[in-house]
């Protein structure tokens, strides 16, 4: 007897899969797809009003536990004040529903966007878990990241103020603050080799570039503006750049210089660049310099952006920031 002939095949599909109008493998006793729901399992038409009830409440009773774990998912979810716990899986990879059943399931679930979700606490806990999550991805730290950005990039556009960047670092607060997470996120993208990012279809769908958008464009739209988040926008913009994403760098330049406008930087800039280099406070020079490097952004690397003037100021004298 050959190894093919173990299983033996129904002549026609059973009745659970031929009212749910999936596939059926026809095995005997019990077809594959029933096996795996759990399901009782019965070739041709039930006999009885009250067989084809129990039929019923069996895939009922089957849904109902699914529909409890994805409940269960929700609520791990919109607990991010509590206590950081995981969403329960299923324990038997057998249990779980396959593609085609959780597609006849997300129709009825809820996919309404949480509005708690956008609200200053929640936001600085989801943009936290971000940044962890994408520092576990790559396999670093967030001293690290910033550390490789302060001795590449920073030698040449020293924008971000050192001090206040190994402050935050040395307090621990790093990536739980809105005002450094999203810069982190954007010094990470903009260091990491393309190679060692998440497969994806192209460069722009990377996990961990929509990642740093999606939080830098929330943070611009639902708080009040900062100038890390303006330097954010500037990496992100030069990430863009240089991996020719360039529709998407002109929209992230625009929105980080109606920042910057929002912040009047270039009305401190044009009056710290009349000040000798000794009346320079670090919070002064760390404006300036990014407000030059929006300048800079604009005549060299958005040269086909318009509409977007900024006001003439002279160039730093010095970049210690």
């Amino acid at each position: 007897m050959s190894g093919g002939d173990i299983h033996q095949s129904a002549q026609r599909t059973c009745y659970q899969c031929k009212s749910s109008k999936k596939k059926c493998d026809k095995l005997l006793p019990v077809c594959s797809r029933c096996a795996r729901l759990s399901m009782d399992c019965l070739y041709g038409e039930p006999s009885t009003l009250g067989e084809q009830q129990s039929l019923q409440e069996a895939a009922d009773s089957r849904f109902d536990k699914v529909f409890e774990r994805l409940k269960s998912l929700e609520y791990a979810i919109k607990d991010l004040k509590g206590v950081a716990a995981g969403p329960t899986f299923p324990a038997n990879k057998e249990e779980a529903p396959t593609r085609s059943d959780r597609k006849d399931l997300r129709s009825q679930a809820d996919c309404e966007l949480d509005v708690d979700l956008l609200r200053p606490e929640p936001m600085v806990s989801v943009l936290s878990r971000s940044v962890l999550r994408v520092l576990e991805e790559s396999g670093t730290t967030a001293a690290a990241i910033c550390d490789g950005y302060l001795t590449t990039y920073h030698e040449w556009i020293p924008m971000v103020s050192q001090s206040k960047l190994i402050r935050v670092l040395q307090e621990g607060i790093g990536v739980s603050t809105a005002t450094h997470g999203v810069l982190i996120l954007a010094m990470h993208l903009l260091i990491t080799p393309i190679a060692e990012h998440p497969e994806s279809a192209s460069l722009s769908l990377s996990p961990w570039y929509l990642a740093c958008k999606g939080h830098f464009a929330q943070e611009a739209n639902l708080n009040e503006p900062y100038v890390e988040l303006v330097q954010a926008g500037i990496l992100i913009v030069l990430f863009e750049h240089l991996q020719c994403i360039q529709s998407r760098a002109y929209t992230t330049f625009g929105l980080a210089t109606r920042l910057a406008y929002a912040l009047e930087l270039g009305v401190q800039a044009d009056e710290s660049s009349n000040l000798d280099s000794g009346d320079f406070t670090p919070e002064k020079e760390e404006i300036l310099i990014t407000w030059w490097v929006l300048r800079f952004l604009d005549k060299y690397a958005i040269s086909s952006f318009t509409g977007c003037s900024v006001y003439r100021t002279r160039r730093p004298s010095t970049y210690s920031c």
